[in-house]
């Protein structure tokens, strides 16, 4: 079966050093976001979704396309601090991690909620397939299926403390044995030692004397899927094209590797109408 030819491994990043977080005192009910801001990533509703808690202060930590994003936002209990290169800064300030994500979004491991989690910020998120994978509903945070439910989650840890505190303590403890450093190493040698017992196949950069572009070595990576990418027609690409997770300026986006690798020929980089796509970039 091909799924006993997949492996996934949970990408982690030391998140264990954020165990150590102590919650600042605050007045009021603080919830909180910190990541890109782009609704390449972010959920489309997110400012109306968030507008409609009873939260007191609603955080709002990152960069991306800013400017679109807060246009109309006239709320003014949403607190937009920038960049920060210290998420624990924002972190002890909250009471709930907001992390309300598109069901398209691009994320896998997702660090900053396994930060989130390990300094016990409750994590209240949509039933995305990445989210649902790291936080278990009613367990370690709470998962919800639509806007409505979202809403209703929110306020409800602003009633509910003893529901808050025992999210918490069990997020808490959760990320402690399963987001660390340790489990991604382990992780990575057993599959490297299975991995070793596989019959190699030859590689094309090493029987051609002719220059490979990256993309060449990306398509020969791919094996009998790399069809996917010589297929499709030029339409087909530009429906593709115009949905948002394709259009943010970084985070894997067609410009965020048009950028890195405009240094080699566009026609390496681009098959079958690609060059089209990439020329107005």
């Amino acid at each position: 079966k091909k799924s006993d030819k997949t492996s996934c491994i949970l990408s982690t990043a030391g998140a264990e050093r954020f165990q150590d977080i102590k919650t600042e005192k605050h007045d009021g009910y603080n919830v909180g976001y910190i990541g890109t801001i782009d609704y390449a990533k972010m959920h489309p509703d997110y400012i109306k979704t968030l507008s409609s808690t009873s939260a007191d202060k609603i955080f709002i930590t990152g960069t991306g396309n800013d400017a679109h994003f807060f246009e109309n936002l006239r709320d003014e209990r949403f607190v937009l601090t920038g960049w920060t290169d210290d998420a624990a800064d924002i972190l002890k300030k909250l009471d709930v991690f907001a992390y309300m994500l598109s069901p398209n979004h691009y994320g896998t491991g997702e660090q900053v909620l396994q930060e989130a989690m390990n300094a016990g910020v409750v994590p209240v998120v949509m039933n995305n397939p990445c989210e649902e994978s790291l936080v278990k509903n009613c367990e370690t945070g709470l998962v919800a299926k639509s806007a409505e439910e979202y809403i209703k989650y929110i306020d409800m840890l602003k009633d509910n403390t003893e529901l808050r505190k025992r999210l918490s303590k069990n997020a808490k403890k959760y990320a402690a044995e399963n987001f660390k450093f340790s489990v991604l190493v382990n992780s990575w040698n057993k599959l490297f030692n299975e991995l070793e017992k596989i019959p190699k196949t030859e590689k094309l950069w090493k029987k051609t004397k002719e220059s490979l572009a990256s993309y060449d070595i990306f398509l020969e990576s791919l094996g009998e899927y790399s069809d996917l990418f010589r297929q499709k027609d030029e339409k087909e690409i530009f429906d593709i094209m115009s949905k948002p997770e394709w259009t943010s300026q970084k985070k894997g986006s067609p410009r965020q590797y048009y950028d890195f690798l405009k240094g080699e020929e566009l026609k390496n980089l681009c098959i079958i109408g690609y060059k089209s796509l990439f020329a107005n970039l």
